[in-house]
């Protein structure tokens, strides 16, 4: 197998783009024999050993290091343990054969570490596991002869690091791209929507809803502007249409229906000791109906004016208003699920002097994506939960906690 020449760069952080780091991790992957689209390798920032700062390194994801032991041909002799100290070492041994000649070509030994003190059950077993995939996964990457790290010693560095991305590059740096808005404008209710050009028209007041509730038998006419000199006017023409009706169809019984008197209390006997003594006698009650018709209430009283656009405007009034929905909305059941993700992270972000966990979160959502989380779409969510499990996959939660940190300007 003939190998493409490359250039092994060390830090990559002297790379300018993204574009250019991707370029390089393809040609690694040329390199060891293995298609760029498997995606078998990715960076990360580690310590400089022995000197201050960090550098973005190539590191092999997980399940890399098989494929590699099978595409190379790499056969495993032996691999022992023993305890050191609080720690168990497992040593592996492998080699790879001629291709021609089939006799062994190369020899490699790796070893791979976990401490053991204060395990108990099934930490105790996932400790003894991860120090034996450790030491295969290592005699593996060293047949590549780039010094490529395996995931397995990365996550083991990172845990001793106490801020993983304070090192971290603009450049290099892969933030969610903002969203393009998706959504309709929002036309609850309570905006005013009415056009300009009726919004300065005059209202227009019927005659017939002026005498609607006076004189049901009047028949309605043409409607007219509703100036206060016209309106007083055709008031005073109500009001003498109407006693003009009552006093022609006036009759004592439907009056005596219509207003009753109160019942007078009967007048005791009063005798005097100096005048002759006189009687009080009952007074009849006059059947005329000028003491029962009941004089005209004042106009006002009788019909306001009641506008046409106040008649149409009160149901809006009386509606309860409905949420407004947009494309690509999120059904309460997903909505509950994406949330139940994001608290994973939001759970393990400190509260600060100013912000809380949750407003800290929900401002850095809302920054980073360019919509508040109420507003986002699946898609939205889809790509920023998986953002943020790229992201802590190589910086680890700390490394969040300190990127969002820095772009909300918080402690």
């Amino acid at each position: 197998m003939i190998k493409k020449p490359f250039r092994i760069i060390h830090d990559l952080s002297v790379l300018q783009t993204r574009a250019e780091v991707d370029a390089y991790l393809a040609e690694v992957s040329a390199y060891v024999g293995l298609p760029p689209e498997l995606n078998a390798f990715d960076t990360i920032w580690m310590d400089n050993e022995g000197a201050p700062g960090k550098s973005l390194v190539v590191y092999a994801r997980r399940g890399t290091a098989e494929i590699l032991r099978d595409k190379l041909g790499i056969e495993v002799d032996s691999l022992t343990d023993k305890m050191v100290n609080s720690s168990i070492v497992y040593t592996a041994a492998g080699h790879t054969n001629h291709p021609d000649t089939g006799r062994p070509l190369r020899h490699e030994i790796a070893i791979g570490s976990k401490n053991l003190h204060a395990l108990q059950g099934k930490a105790l077993d996932d400790a003894i596991m991860t120090a034996s995939t450790r030491a295969l996964r290592r005699l593996t990457m060293q047949f590549t002869t780039l010094g490529i790290l395996d995931e397995s010693e990365v996550k083991a560095s990172i845990n001793d690091v106490v801020n993983p991305a304070a090192g971290a590059l603009p450049a290099v740096n892969n933030t969610p791209s903002i969203f393009i808005p998706s959504m309709t404008p929002n036309n609850s209710s309570g905006k005013d929507i009415t056009p300009e050009h009726e919004r300065n028209q005059p209202e227009i007041i019927g005659k017939e809803q002026l005498t609607t509730h006076l004189d049901h038998t009047a028949k309605p006419e043409e409607p007219f502007l509703g100036q206060k000199s016209q309106i007083d006017a055709a008031m005073n023409q109500v009001k003498e249409k109407q006693a003009g009706a009552q006093a022609e169809n006036a009759s004592p019984q439907p009056d005596a229906e219509i207003a009753k008197p109160k019942r007078a209390r009967k007048p005791k006997n009063a005798v005097s000791m100096v005048e002759p003594e006189t009687v009080s006698t009952k007074q009849p009650a006059s059947t005329t109906s000028e003491k029962i018709i009941a004089p005209p209430a004042p106009a006002p009283a009788q019909a306001p004016p009641v506008s046409a656009a106040t008649t149409e405007q009160a149901p809006l009034v009386q509606s309860a208003p409905v949420p407004a929905l947009f494309s690509g909305q999120p059904s309460p059941e997903q909505l509950a699920e994406y949330r139940k993700k994001i608290s994973v992270y939001t759970a393990q972000l400190p509260a600060s002097e100013s912000m809380g966990s949750v407003a800290k979160m929900r401002a850095f959502i809302t920054q980073t994506s360019g919509f508040a989380p109420q507003a986002m779409t699946v898609g939205q969510w889809n790509e920023l939960l998986a953002w943020f499990e790229e992201f802590v996959a190589r910086n680890q939660v700390k490394g969040l906690i300190n990127y969002i940190n820095t772009c909300l300007g918080v402690k």
